[in-house]
């Protein structure tokens, strides 16, 4: 006879059939897994880099922002932000993310030449834009001696 537990629902004792009553090679239980890593591992990596990128993001905004033909550069089509102060320094990546064709991939139904799994380069003309914009900011701000040398 199954006991109840305080809040009414009936204890059933552990069996074969019953997921805690199975036995587990290596003292594993369900929805555990030995092989996996410690998550708090993935989590300070995810925290570092998104630190490391969010400071690199804005010492191109700064650097962007420190000369004012730029930072107009950013109102321009195709941007056009409305205010380059909002802008935050983060620039597209140079490929998008590859195109995954699903499970079937390779299979005789759905024949797949893996051109789906290829990254495709982002020449969207907002990237090419605040590339060139922020390329030209770290031009200036490494090489201003040149800048200033009469010929």
């Amino acid at each position: 006879m199954p006991s109840l537990r305080a809040d009414g629902a009936a204890r059933v004792p552990p069996s074969a059939h019953h997921p805690a009553g199975r036995h587990f090679p290596s003292g594993a239980r369900p929805g555990t897994n030995p092989r996996r890593v410690d998550m708090p591992d993935f989590q300070r990596l995810w925290a570092e880099q998104a630190a490391r990128a969010h400071e690199e993001n804005q010492a191109r905004r700064d650097r962007v922002l420190a000369h004012e033909d730029l930072a107009k550069a950013l109102t321009q089509p195709p941007y056009a932000i409305s205010d380059p102060r909002r802008w935050s320094g983060w620039i597209p990546p140079r490929t998008d993310p590859p195109q995954v064709c699903g499970p079937s991939c390779g299979k005789h139904h759905n024949p797949c030449n893996w051109t789906q799994h290829r990254a495709r380069i982002n020449d969207s003309p907002i990237r090419a834009q605040l590339v060139e914009i922020a390329a030209e900011a770290l031009r200036r701000e490494t090489q201003p001696a040149l800048d200033e040398v009469e010929p």
